[in-house]
């Protein structure tokens, strides 16, 4: 939540509260006034406002038995806990509304289910189940009036599918398909910027890419406060500079995106672009500026593994609980000073986080502490993907790619034709494992590895007396 904000609390609370209860029950724009108003407090990043949102509306759905109401007061419920990374309350409250779901027949609602399985599922990396998810919310919303699709914001299932696709390697066209369905029925910044990101980093077409992004920032201006679509706008402005090679404006679209992603407490973004802020002050030869977003890099990571929103689970543990009651009936109590305990922790995070120790030191101790930070970025790397290969998980390349982003360039200058597949094999040698170890974690037989190396210099031209992994290695001039 905003600081600025954050003082209006008690008084947001308890409007909705007289709001809510002011009015007469309609369930013909129940489901339309609580989308719009939770994807509103969701996207400004005001989860406990959202929380409370849900929760009040929750208790009218029940004392007036809208069993469609409930479903989707759970599935806003499990969204918000997706966005703070607890996703064993996202599970519970899925599993609650699936049951309900089960009881009725409402195509958006099933369609909003499935595609939140999927999101919960890509974040701890399980793309597979994610793609099976999002391939049956978009089943559901096939059935779902066009209107609606567009009035419910549910544009967004097709948008995840390209993401999806793109994350695990699959081809431009591919993901290019479902952005372009969700331009077509709705052209909004989100969306917008999605295809940016495909536009830059899939099929680099930088005119359309500049296209997307002046589309963008022209709803974006309209807006009156800041939110997560202007946070990831930024982030795809920076990329568009750095591929053009104006580096300080890259720079400062970066920090607009950290301090707007900081604002929704959306640390795991956060960290993200610091990373890429280090990475272009060490491509300025700005060894002071690297070091300062090394270590923010590092300090935003520690905080995002210690899960950072341990004080807004408390509150929803509180209200599991209290739905259990208020949906068999045996009470209706209402938890009215929870959001004060919530307030309270939310400051003490917030400045924890934000009390860094700025060191002054001269440029050659910063270098050294540079390539220390540095060495243990390039083993938390390192560690990655091995980890990726072992379990033989269909993002490994992608990750790769983004790590050694001039190694595939070179491949590609070498064979343009080259496949995916023979992509993550090479990517496999780069990392220097072995063809008994290629073999074991791609279950193939070992002479099948040795045949396809003997190919592999076939088709990239590679001398026999050359060692593949020096060769592969020298291709993008990483030392890890």
């Amino acid at each position: 939540m905003n600081y600025n904000n954050s003082k209006y609390l008690l008084i947001f609370l308890f409007t909705i509260g007289n709001f809510l209860y002011s009015q007469e029950f309609n369930e013909n724009n129940f489901d339309d006034i609580l989308i719009k108003k939770n994807q509103s407090l969701k996207l400004m990043g005001q989860y406990n406002n959202a929380v409370e949102l849900n929760r009040e509306y929750l208790k009218k759905a029940i004392e007036q038995d809208y069993l469609q109401g409930q479903v989707l007061c759970f599935i806003n419920l499990a969204g918000i806990c997706t966005s703070i990374d607890k996703y064993k309350f996202t599970f519970l409250y899925l599993k609650m509304a699936e049951v309900q779901l089960n009881r009725i027949n409402v195509p958006y609602l099933s369609a909003k289910l499935n595609q939140e399985y999927c999101i919960v599922n890509a974040l701890v990396d399980l793309f597979q189940s994610a793609l099976m998810y999002n391939a049956k919310a978009i089943h559901y919303l096939e059935s779902v009036d066009k209107n609606k699709v567009k009035e419910y914001n549910l544009s967004y299932i097709y948008v995840d599918r390209a993401n999806l696709k793109y994350a695990t390697g699959d081809t431009c066209d591919s993901s290019m398909v479902y952005i372009r369905k969700a331009l077509k029925i709705d052209r909004n910044p989100s969306t917008l910027v999605m295809a940016t990101k495909l536009n830059l980093h899939c099929d680099l077409d930088l005119d359309s890419a500049i296209r997307h992004l002046h589309e963008a920032e022209n709803l974006f201006s309209k807006e009156k406060v800041e939110n997560t679509g202007k946070a990831s706008f930024n982030l795809m402005y920076g990329d568009y500079y750095i591929k053009i090679k104006k580096y300080e404006e890259a720079i400062y679209r970066y920090k607009e995106s950290a301090r707007i992603y900081s604002n929704m407490y959306q640390f795991r973004d956060v960290m993200y672009v610091y990373e890429k802020i280090a990475g272009v002050y060490k491509t300025l030869n700005n060894v002071s500026s690297q070091h300062i977003y090394l270590e923010k890099y590092l300090d935003v990571k520690k905080i995002v593994e210690e899960n950072r929103n341990e004080a807004v689970s408390i509150s929803i543990e509180k209200l599991l609980s209290e739905e259990k009651v208020l949906s068999s009936k045996h009470s209706n109590k209402i938890y009215e000073y929870v959001y004060l305990f919530i307030l309270l922790i939310t400051i003490c995070i917030c400045t924890f986080y934000w009390n860094y120790k700025k060191k002054d030191a001269s440029n050659i101790v910063l270098t050294q502490k540079n390539a220390l930070l540095e060495d243990k970025l390039k083993n938390d790397f390192f560690d990655e993907l091995v980890s990726l290969v072992k379990k033989n998980d269909s993002s490994f390349l992608s990750r790769f790619e983004e790590i050694y982003p001039e190694f595939r360039k070179e491949l590609l200058l070498l064979n343009s034709n080259i496949s995916s597949s023979d992509l993550t094999f090479c990517a496999m040698v780069r990392l220097n494992f072995s063809s008994k170890e290629i073999a074991a974690y791609t279950f193939v037989q070992h002479k099948s590895v040795q045949q396809r190396k003997y190919r592999i210099r076939i088709k990239l031209n590679i001398p026999s007396d050359k060692d593949l992994y020096l060769f592969f290695k020298g291709l993008d001039n990483k030392d890890f």
